[in-house]
This record gives C-alpha cells, structure tokens and sequence, in this order.
C-alpha cells in the first residue's frame, strides 16, 4: 500500500471506537473525582520543554497543589526502573528513542509515537485527575486524548501552535502532492482531536476564529497568554562571566537566541552581520542549533564573517547572563508562520531590559505587544530594508535603546510574577473542574 493511500484508509488515524471515544461529552468524566475522593491530581505534558511551564509547575507543587510536570528529554534519561522515584519528585524526564529525526518526517513521526506510548506508561501510574498537554505533536495528542477518555481523565488541549495549519503548508510546499494529503490528515487530525478535548487552552485570542471553524464549544476555551517566572530572569550587566568568556564584554551585540528552523528566516541574519562587517565593533550572536545554525555556519565560512558569532543552546541558567550580553534582541518569524505560531522567546527577552528587533509580520500577537508596550522595533519579515534601517537606528541610539529596554522589563514585572502566574494557572484548573461537577449533575 502506497503511504497516500495508507493516511487516506486511516482517515484522521482513528477507528470507528476511537472516534466514538474521542467524541464523548463532558458528562462521562472521572467518577472518582466527582465523588472528592482525594486531591485532584494535574499532569502537565511539555512535550516543547518550556522552562516557564516547568518552573510554575514547581511553584504550584509548593504551594500544596498535585502536580507531575512530564517533559520531553532529548539527552539520555535514567532508567524506567526508577520511574517511581521521579515520579515523587514531581518531574519525570521521558527520552527519545535515539537522535531525534526532526527534519526526517516518517523517522521523526515514528519516535514521536513511541515517545506518546511511553507517555502513556507514566500516566498509568500516576492516574491523574486532569491532564493538560502543551506542544505536543498531533500523533502524541492522540493518544493522550484517547488514554484520556478510556480512562475517565480530563484533558486539556494547550494550544501553543497550530499544528495542523503548520503541517499542511510545509509539505505542500515540499511534496505538492503527498505533503497535501498528509496536511489534510493532519488538519482533520487535530479539529478531531480539539472537539473531543474537555478545555481548549489558547495562547492568544487570535486563534479564537479558527476553533469556531473547527467547532468547538466556545464553552469550552479559554485563554491564557504564555509567561515567564521574571523572578528566574535578573537584570544583569553587559560585562558578566559568560559575555566574558566569550569576548562579547566590549562589542555591540545583536543578539539571537532560539530555535531556528522552518518557519524563521535565518538570511536576516547573515545580512545583519553582512551589513555591519565593516563595523569592527559589532558582533551578530546567534544562540542556536540545527539546520539554521548549519547554513549560517557554511555561510560564514564561505564569506569570511568574522563578527557572525555562533554558538549552541545555552544552558536556562546561563541564559539571563547571555541576554545581557545583547545591545539588542532580535526576533524572525516568516509571514506563513505568523498564523499559527507565537514566539515565546519574545516574552524572555523583555525580562532583559533589551529592545527587540523583529522581522515578524504586525499582525503577530507578539508583534502586537511590542508595538503596544513600545519595547521595539518592527518590520515586515519580507522588508530587509525597513529591518536594516532600524537596527541602524538601535545601534546609533543608546537613549532609544535604553527607553524601550525598560518598558520591556517593566511590563515584565507588572505581568510575570510568580504570584500572578500561578493564580492565572489555578483559575484554569478550577474551571476546567467546576465545567465537570456542572456536567455530572
């Protein structure tokens, strides 16, 4: 069987049990809960790894709330033998079965299923009362979702990307003709999966129109903007250890940190650090891995770019010193991403009292709150000149600079204190609750 034909018998991948699962009511939710035997239970999936989420998760345990925060771990995890242990601890790191295949579609859709049935394994035994995933691929949500019903748990669809929309437009792009069947099963996938989901979750109200699209219960969304714990990211000065240490103490840095992959433009960068080469004293850092990284590096050597700085990800405790290393922060994110992605990293950088650069189209919620706040400059991901221009301006203009730093970290403070996450965080969790005593009744 050809795989076209393969994702078409699968439909959206489900039998005719599991959509029937999948599309059960909120009135058939966990009887033990209902019943206030025991503490709630949460289970937040980060399959993206996010230290904000990880952090609240830990300041939610202190606070005498059950949480097990369950992560995706790229580097070598203990064995499943002590899985109880971590567990207790509140934190359990589940790997990827060899290095992981992100840019390998059928290889990396085969580790990401067998990271979901590992996934399932740890909620067997932790038997939570909510699940909440964030992040995770379709192919993991589905079985989350289907555990989830079997089960009597309530899941929460956390919405960071829109995955479906993503898929579809990459492989089109890629392979006109199969990539389209399979963004179909993708975008099918992932409607099914978000009606049949008890809360859905949204990072910004922006995404309000595609869930009336897909038909969900307007009931059941909710919005809760990502964050930041600010206290975990200090104001630090330019000339610290790590800036040191990489020779960045007396230089004008741009700087970038993050992913780069698909949907950024990495040519931005390369032109930066092509426009000031004459500069001696400027330096276009870029903190990153993968195949951005790659082709800068092939770039730079092909060129000769001496100020072009590349180096890999950074430890989340280096990362305050690294930041302030920056003169300024850049952002990049291509027009057909801004639909269906957010940078998170935006929402970082404030904390470091730097203006941000974007190349970021305006309709973006993250272009939104730069403009709004007044922490940066922005320009059309396609206007290399507009782009140009203003990190001509950030550079000539320490007064600039200062000003929207400080409206960054300020907004920063007045948002992202630990209090005020873990308040926004409970409210959702009593929500999702409360839905379900109405619903049993």
């Amino acid at each position: 069987m050809s795989v076209g034909s393969q994702f078409l018998r699968e439909g959206i991948g489900l039998d005719s049990q599991s959509i029937l699962r999948l599309s059960r009511t909120l009135t058939t939710t966990s009887e033990a809960f209902l019943t206030n035997q025991g503490t709630p239970h949460v289970v937040i999936v980060d399959y993206g790894s996010h230290p904000f989420i990880r952090s609240t998760s830990s300041r939610l345990r202190s606070q005498g709330i059950a949480v097990t925060y369950v992560y995706q771990k790229c580097e070598p995890c203990p064995s499943y033998g002590d899985l109880q242990n971590r567990i207790e601890t509140g934190e359990v790191g589940i790997d990827i079965d060899g290095v992981f295949q992100k840019y390998s579609y059928f290889r990396r859709r085969k580790q990401e299923i067998e990271w979901a049935y590992k996934c399932v394994a740890v909620l067997n035994k932790i038997r939570p009362t909510i699940v909440f995933s964030s992040c995770a691929p379709l192919e993991v949500q589905k079985r989350l979702v289907m555990w989830c019903r079997s089960n009597d748990v309530l899941f929460v669809f956390w919405l960071q990307d829109i995955h479906g929309v993503a898929i579809r437009r990459l492989l089109r792009r890629k392979l006109p003709v199969l990539g389209e069947l399979v963004g179909i099963y993708y975008s099918r996938l992932e409607r099914t999966l978000l009606r049949a989901s008890d809360q859905v979750l949204l990072i910004t109200d922006d995404h309000s129109h595609l869930m009336h699209q897909y038909g969900v219960d307007p009931k059941r969304i909710a919005v809760l903007p990502n964050w930041v714990l600010v206290e975990e990211l200090p104001v630090l000065p330019k000339n610290n250890d790590w800036s040191k240490q990489h020779c960045l103490e007396g230089t004008f840095n741009f700087v970038y940190s993050g992913t780069l992959g698909l949907k950024h433009n990495p040519a931005f960068l390369l032109r930066l650090a092509q426009h000031f080469s004459s500069s001696p004293g400027v330096r276009v850092v870029v903190i990153s891995e993968g195949l951005g990284s790659d082709w800068l590096r092939q770039r730079k050597l092909e060129e000769g770019l001496r100020n072009l700085v590349l180096l890999p990800f950074q430890p989340y405790s280096i990362l305050p010193s690294a930041l302030a290393s920056a003169d300024v922060l850049v952002v990049l994110l291509e027009r057909a991403a801004a639909e269906y992605s957010v940078p998170s990293k935006v929402l970082t950088y404030l904390c470091a009292e730097r203006p941000i650069l974007m190349a970021i189209p305006k309709a973006n919620l993250a272009a939104h709150l730069i403009q709004e706040i007044g922490a940066g400059i922005i320009a059309d991901p396609e206007d290399w000149e507009t782009f140009r221009t203003a990190a001509d301006s950030l550079f000539l203009d320490a007064n600039l600079r200062e000003k929207m730093g400080c409206r960054g970290r300020g907004y920063a403070e007045s948002q992202f204190s630990s209090e005020v996450v873990c308040e926004r965080f409970r409210q959702i969790v009593e929500r999702v609750l409360g839905r379900d005593r109405e619903h049993s009744h």
